[in-house]
């Protein structure tokens, strides 16, 4: 089984050419589910990233889905 990748919000962001704080907005919204690491930092997995790009809540660009 292959491990879990997690992007920061800024990596997130760059792939959905959105601002960092739009993905905060959605952060806090409970719009896109991340972790928070030990050190306070939020961390956004690979398959939430994609869950969100197949729902309705964003319409991304086609060669960001896989």
């Amino acid at each position: 089984m292959e491990k879990e990748k997690y992007l920061t919000p800024q990596e997130v962001a760059e792939q959905l050419h959105v601002t960092p704080q739009c993905i905060r907005y959605y952060c806090n919204n409970k719009k896109l589910l991340y972790v928070t690491t030990p050190g306070g930092h939020r961390r956004i997995k690979r398959s939430d990233l994609d869950a969100f790009i197949g729902s309705d809540v964003v319409q991304a660009p086609n060669d960001i889905k896989q």
